[in-house]
């Protein structure tokens, strides 16, 4: 397990080993939220979840972790999830160049309320 320093007041930044280099995996606010940004290349389809390392979530969730968030970048989606149904419905897996990974499908994450835009309306030329 990796030692996540306490902050007061501050996010936490939560950093995972990748090729060698130290990355920021996510961040832990002090709300108990831990917020992830991934791009949609990351999903991995078979099981329509995005991965999150073991190494960091044990920490992650030693510290209090009550909530995850998770944003894809280029598309603008947002999902939300509880800690509890997160560790519910983890699939651990080691797929390709990963270690062991945890992944939650889709259907069990939370989205917020879209806005819905109305038709578009074709202007005309009179």
């Amino acid at each position: 397990m990796n030692s996540i320093p306490k902050s007061k007041g501050k996010s936490i930044p939560i950093h995972v080993s990748y090729k060698g280099r130290k990355i920021v995996a996510g961040n832990l606010t002090p709300g108990g939220v831990f917020k992830k940004i991934v791009e949609r290349r990351d999903k991995l389809l078979v099981l329509d979840s995005y991965g999150f390392d073991t190494s960091y979530m044990d920490d992650v969730f030693a510290q209090g972790c009550k909530r995850i968030e998770l944003r894809v970048k280029d598309t603008g989606e947002k999902y939300f999830i509880d800690t509890d149904t997160f560790k519910k419905y983890a699939v651990i897996r080691s797929i390709g160049r990963f270690g062991r990974r945890m992944y939650v499908p889709l259907r069990y994450w939370e989205q917020p309320e879209v806005p819905k835009q109305d038709k578009p309306v074709q202007l005309t030329l009179m």
